[in-house]
């Protein structure tokens, strides 16, 4: 596993865990004014200490953020519930985007049977649930990303992923010290809604940004740009 800083010239550091079976590529097509710090991959051992030693060595007073895409919502939970130190300096706000509270076991089971058959198939058939709803967004997807995505991990690599998933619960009280910017689309069939409704009970100082439909919010421009005011303004 490596972290990358990717240098943009900017005043802005943010930090971006991305959902399943994608990484930061799909978020290089938005202009958000800010350096990203990425990683390529997620080793599910021993991670909490490697974000502990890339931040010890980033010597930098740029303002700091977060963004997590759904499974990147438990890694940062597990990060920020460690007993290592991450982070240099708190995050002046944590972006949530289409966190669920847990996702059904069977379902991921079924998807780990999907995979171990076919690979290819059972992405294909993920990423159109992941753009349910939006037929043209879906489009660019195909265009754009779905040949280097099913082509960016092994099959083994996904299917321990889902096995992390399987275990992960939201746990809301672990924010309680931090801004929180929840991001969710009506719907979103991965996610649902009510997920959405319940975390924003239990985190009551937390900002809430919504679209209509899709599991990728932040590929709308209306919810891009509030993203973008929320960075720029605070």
């Amino acid at each position: 596993m490596k972290i990358k800083y990717i240098n943009k010239n900017q005043k802005t550091d943010l930090l971006i865990f991305s959902g399943w079976s994608f990484d930061y590529k799909i978020f290089e097509t938005l202009n958000f004014q800010a350096n990203f710090i990425v990683c390529d991959f997620i080793v599910l051992k021993n991670y909490q200490q490697i974000f502990s030693d890339f931040f010890y060595d980033l010597k930098n007073n740029n303002d700091f953020y977060v963004l997590c895409w759904s499974m990147g919502n438990y890694i940062l939970i597990d990060l920020l519930q460690s007993n290592y130190q991450i982070f240099r300096q708190k995050p002046k706000k944590i972006f949530m985007i289409a966190a669920a509270l847990k996702f059904d076991e069977q379902l991921i089971d079924n998807m780990i049977l999907e995979l171990q058959a076919n690979k290819t198939a059972a992405l294909d058939n993920f990423y159109k649930k992941v753009f349910f709803g939006d037929k043209q967004l879906y489009k660019f997807f195909l265009q754009n990303f779905r040949d280097y995505y099913v082509n960016l991990y092994q099959t083994d690599y996904l299917i321990e992923t889902l096995n992390y998933l399987k275990i992960c619960k939201f746990q809301p009280h672990i924010l309680k010290d931090y801004s929180v910017i929840l991001v969710h689309s009506e719907k979103d069939i991965i996610a649902p809604f009510s997920d959405f409704l319940e975390i924003s009970k239990q985190l009551e100082n937390a900002n809430t940004i919504t679209t209509k439909f899709t599991h990728v919010p932040f590929l709308y421009k209306e919810v891009l740009d509030k993203i973008n005011a929320e960075l720029y303004n605070s």
